[in-house]
């Protein structure tokens, strides 16, 4: 399970990675519409442009939380209606949805919740072998959440999964602390 996991993590970080420094090369070697991806490059194309725009206060911050669409009907909405055929209401990248509407601030520290959870569960695991279940329920959440939105029957499960396994962890520590003393 944690192989899978590893090697899921890479290959979507690899593709991202590829995404957010060559840019314009991934763009002309996808499908930009309906295609390999599903429009899911225009789109990200589409937030990542109105995100260079942000003042730097909502760049920090974002523009606020349910606030994608607002922006959408507002910026450029006939191009991408022309094309879609619907308004866009969400990023389909969790990460991109989180730095648009909680900006860089919002969107870092989600982002190393996940990845320091993560790490200290993979650390752990061998101490308390439950941690690997959840260790893999978070994994596989944060590597589809690049292609996806936060969806609302699994995220509060994400989060409860985090949750317990830290506490297990915090448990782990103070009783490998009390047997030192």
């Amino acid at each position: 399970i944690i192989g899978t996991v590893v090697v899921a993590l890479i290959g979507v970080t690899g593709i991202g990675v590829i995404f957010f420094f060559c840019r314009d090369w991934f763009l002309s070697h996808t499908n930009n519409d309906l295609g390999l991806t599903s429009g899911r490059t225009y789109i990200w194309d589409y937030v990542m442009d109105g995100y260079k725009e942000f003042p730097i206060l909502n760049k920090i911050f974002g523009l606020g939380q349910e606030t994608m669409r607002e922006y959408c009907l507002t910026h450029n909405v006939q191009e991408y209606y022309a094309k879609f055929k619907s308004i866009l209401d969400a990023a389909h990248c969790e990460y991109l949805h989180y730095l648009f509407t909680l900006g860089i601030f919002g969107a870092v520290s989600y982002f190393i919740m996940l990845i320091s959870f993560l790490v200290s569960a993979f650390k752990w695991a061998k101490k308390n072998p439950m941690l690997y279940g959840m260790l893999g329920f978070v994994g596989v959440y944060a590597t589809q959440a690049i292609v996806s939105i936060a969806e609302p029957a699994v995220t509060p499960f994400m989060f409860l999964m985090i949750s317990i396994g830290s506490s297990m962890i915090y448990r782990e520590k103070q009783r490998q602390s009390s047997q030192v003393e």
